[in-house]
């Protein structure tokens, strides 16, 4: 497991903005949105919380946050040799441990939450999109209005040629 304290796309913040980095030039760092999927949410909210000035929007997809499990799991005190860990004794984030609401709430900018009816954190996720108020945008999938039942494709399998002992070989020699 991974630290969810900011620092890793924090970290990717900084190698888009490295001058080494052959891609700078294509990026538009005015315009950079932190996004996470379950687990990785909680690493966007952080981030966000690290880089309020950078940030100009949360994408949080499936968000595993504001759940009591989901702050267990993702406080992994002292991670190394991620920097940071969400350590209140030792870390730089500004988020602790429990802090995702906290976070949350100290954010200005505009988010994006997307979730389905049938989602285990959902209540997570209700409470996340409470406490953006006008700043958050929830939408929910209802999972039984979607036609979930994507065929499976098989490749065929190859026919091989099979040699017999008793197919002709030649023999040179």
């Amino acid at each position: 497991a991974v630290t969810t304290d900011g620092s890793n796309l924090a970290l990717a913040l900084s190698y888009a903005k490295d001058d080494q980095n052959q891609w700078m030039e294509r990026a538009d760092l005015s315009k950079v949105a932190m996004a996470g999927f379950s687990m990785g949410a909680a690493e966007a909210i952080n981030a966000q919380a690290r880089l309020p000035s950078e940030t100009k929007a949360l994408l949080l997809l499936s968000p595993s946050i504001l759940v009591p499990a989901a702050n267990v799991i993702a406080w992994n005190c002292c991670l190394q040799p991620i920097t940071g860990g969400q350590c209140f004794l030792c870390s730089d984030t500004p988020v602790g441990p429990c802090g995702t609401g906290q976070a949350i709430r100290q954010s200005a900018v505009p988010a994006f939450v997307l979730s389905s009816e049938n989602d285990m954190l959902r209540s997570g996720v209700s409470r996340a999109a409470d406490i953006l108020g006008e700043r958050g945008t929830l939408v929910t999938i209802k999972e039984s209005a979607l036609d979930l039942s994507t065929p499976v494709t098989r490749a065929k399998p190859r026919r091989r040629r099979l040699i017999s002992s008793a197919t002709p070989r030649l023999h040179l020699g």
